[in-house]
């Protein structure tokens, strides 16, 4: 719940958007296997606890999931106490923050920020001028990422071919990875009810996860 009041508070600031931090869709990494790491390391990614935001002009789509990163992202190297934020802009593109995000001093740092902040009035003007939480605030609720159009990471155990894998999800049969771990490779944009519907009772023995 942590990471998703974050979240909500960053899409707040970022694009005005209001939205109830306890419908924001989340999803732990308990349901990992040994076997999800190895075909997503084999298909050249890493599996990174994610808070994700999509603005568009539709609807938004939050969520706080495990998350398929390329290893030549710098999202993908992040590890230990580190927090990271990548914001991609329509002008700038992708700008990438790394810091401390826990321990003795990067806490107090931020703790004495917030109370100088306070103490001086600016905290009260951003609160202000941003609409930050005020008063009678209606919030919106977060559609699913499970409803939106994104690539996906499948893997299935070795009961099913290389070719029928890539039949199924639309993909270049290249691209499909057959390894210890089983059969998996990433999909093209779509929902993850039509991966399930492709598939058919081949879905309830899979992995499927988002890509960034």
């Amino acid at each position: 719940s942590d990471t998703a009041q974050k979240l909500a508070i960053l899409a707040q600031m970022a694009v005005g958007l209001h939205v109830d931090w306890q419908t924001i869709p989340r999803k732990g990494g308990d349901e990992l296997v040994l076997q999800d790491i190895q075909m997503a390391d084999a298909l050249g990614y890493r599996i990174k606890l994610l808070a994700t935001a999509g603005i568009s002009e539709s609807e938004p789509v939050l969520s706080v999931s495990p998350t398929l990163v390329c290893k030549d992202e710098p999202l993908a190297s992040v590890s230990g106490a580190f927090n990271a934020v990548q914001i991609v802009g329509d002008a700038v593109g992708p700008v990438f923050y790394q810091g401390y995000g826990a321990g003795e001093m990067p806490t107090a740092s931020a703790v004495v920020s917030d109370v100088i902040a306070t103490a001086c009035g600016r905290a009260a003007l951003t609160f202000d001028r941003m609409k930050l939480w005020a008063a009678g605030d209606a919030k919106v609720s977060a559609p699913s990422v499970e409803h939106a159009s994104v690539r996906w990471f499948v893997r299935l155990p070795c009961q099913i071919t290389r070719e029928a894998l890539a039949e199924a999800i639309v993909v270049d049969i290249g691209t499909v990875c057959e390894c210890d771990a089983g059969v998996g490779a990433i999909s093209e944009a779509c929902t993850r009810r039509e991966i399930e519907m492709r598939l058919g009772n081949l879905g309830e023995s899979m992995t499927l996860l988002p890509v960034l």
